[in-house]
């Protein structure tokens, strides 16, 4: 699986490391997370205060330290899809699938480019016991 999301950004020339570009797509993605539940009113708080949080944070400028920033994201995305009811494995699965579909076009920082008719994957087949 992970290797699957290596050779997607490879197989669209995503092979150098871009803080500018990660920090868009993660920020993208959580804002969006924060705006399809009630969690809007704290992203917008949270937003027009990022100065001052950012600010409590410690800084090691390292790449292992960026490493472990990288890895409590994906352990809090995964613990926030058990929360939810769905198999992290398989929403990832259809999420690379769903991927696969959006081409090889880029905005100007190297986000790829949705493409007309893109189809936002479903998780239905991802929902489990829990919820």
């Amino acid at each position: 699986m992970f290797k699957a999301i290596k050779d997607w950004n490879v197989e669209r020339g995503l092979i150098e490391y871009s803080p500018r570009l990660e920090f868009r797509l993660l920020m993208e993605e959580l804002l969006e997370s924060a705006l399809m539940t009630n969690a809007k009113e704290y992203a917008v708080y949270f937003t027009g205060n990022i100065s001052d949080s950012l600010d409590a944070i410690p800084v090691h400028k390292t790449s292992g330290s960026i490493a472990d920033a990288y890895g409590d994201i994906i352990f809090v995305a995964v613990g926030s899809l058990w929360k939810l009811g769905y198999d992290p494995s398989i929403v990832l699965q259809n999420v690379i699938d769903a991927n696969n579909n959006k081409g090889n076009k880029k905005d100007p920082d190297g986000k790829i480019i949705k493409e007309e008719g893109f189809d936002h994957p479903e998780h239905d087949n991802a929902k489990t016991e829990n919820k």
